[in-house]
């Protein structure tokens, strides 16, 4: 293994052959440049958790029935206190499905670990790239907000290779986190084409603007798109705002009638 760490606003660079025995020196090499950045310890697990998990993916997935290529790790500082990580082999990607049970969590956990989270297809091979601030949350963003009853129900369901999401009830600000890992969790993170059907949506839907917004985002760094069925011509403005937000990655298909 061959890495190169010169200085704290350096660049890492190591490549390793695409094999499980090399993980550890990888999350080690990793820990060490993000230490010397200035990251703080719980910021430092949560980047080489998600590290380690697509150069897993990598490792089991891209050169399945083919000769072990390499997996190299990239790690530097870009404008402000941003740190990029990107994970880059030269296998085939294997997309995830829901119905593989536990399997294909590996994007969820990577978004739940990072600010972003982008992977770049190609045939030549596919490029994970994570990225986060330099920065811890303060003791407000770490306090809970109270809980509050459950308002929405989803029901999940296949259409081909698309998830489907119909919704019903309403979705306030409060509910925005929950429905997003609700809908990220049952698309493998973002990489399954979604479709979310608000035929039952109640009054309240400020939330699930948000959520669909932060779907949405981790939709378009996957390369999927997220399709909205409405039959409730209120929503349009609100759906319209939305779309302006994120461009081509949502598709809003009014409908006039529910079905």
């Amino acid at each position: 293994m061959s890495s190169t760490t010169e200085h704290p606003q350096e660049p890492l660079i190591v490549e390793v052959r695409a094999e499980a025995e090399h993980l550890h020196g990888l999350r080690d090499s990793l820990t060490a440049w993000l230490a010397e950045a200035g990251a703080c310890e719980e910021l430092a697990d949560r980047i080489v958790l998600a590290m380690n998990e697509a150069a897993t993916n990598a490792m089991t997935h891209a050169y399945r029935n083919r000769t072990a290529g390499t997996v190299r790790l990239t790690a530097k500082r870009e404008s402000g206190r941003t740190v990029t990580v990107t994970i880059a082999d030269n296998g085939r990607w294997k997309p995830a499905r829901p119905t593989e049970g536990n399997g294909g969590r590996g994007v969820l956990m990577m978004q739940e670990c990072v600010d972003r989270v982008r992977i770049d297809r190609t045939p030549d091979g596919t490029t994970v790239t994570l990225r986060s601030q330099l920065r811890v949350p303060t003791e407000d963003e770490l306090a809970a907000a109270p809980e509050t009853p459950r308002q929405h129900e989803l029901d999940i369901g296949m259409m081909g290779e698309a998830t489907v999401a119909r919704l019903s009830g309403d979705v306030p600000v409060s509910a925005a986190v929950q429905l997003r890992r609700e809908l990220l969790t049952a698309t493998c993170g973002g990489v399954v084409p979604l479709i979310v059907d608000l035929a039952e949506v109640g009054s309240e839907t400020e939330g699930l603007m948000d959520a669909l917004s932060q779907v949405a985002r981790a939709a378009d760094g996957t390369g999927e798109r997220v399709v909205v069925r409405t039959h409730s011509g209120r929503l349009l403005p609100e759906l319209g705002t939305l779309r302006a937000s994120v461009g081509d990655t949502v598709e809003i298909v009014p409908r006039n009638e529910p079905g």
